[in-house]
């Protein structure tokens, strides 16, 4: 069974903030920037990402088990945070970092 990786970056700039009438900001995602991102992981091999702008990262794993990792320069994934098949956060990742994921 193939292990992928769904990735869906988001907006973290406050001028794409949820609003209320009174200009006070909301607690929400904000919109989808670019195509969503499925890195397949099955090969084992690990696989990256690099944020050209900072923003917030929707992570879903579906297969399998896998390993995910931020970072910039050499990243080292097998010190990376262990997913269960189905784990899905989000996560803040810096302008320059890598998204580092392989299946465990």
């Amino acid at each position: 069974m193939a292990v992928i990786a769904y990735i869906t970056r988001y907006s973290s700039k406050a001028t794409d903030w949820q609003r209320l009438t009174s200009g006070q900001a909301l607690s929400l995602l904000g919109g989808q920037e670019g195509d969503g991102t499925d890195l397949d992981l099955s090969d084992g091999e690990p696989k990256e990402i690099e944020a050209a702008e900072a923003g917030i990262f929707r992570i879903l794993i579906d297969g399998g088990n896998a390993r995910v990792r931020i970072g910039v320069g050499e990243v080292d994934i097998e010190a990376g945070e262990f997913w269960l098949d189905g784990g899905e956060d989000l996560r803040f990742v810096r302008k320059g970092q890598k998204l580092v994921m392989k299946a465990a």
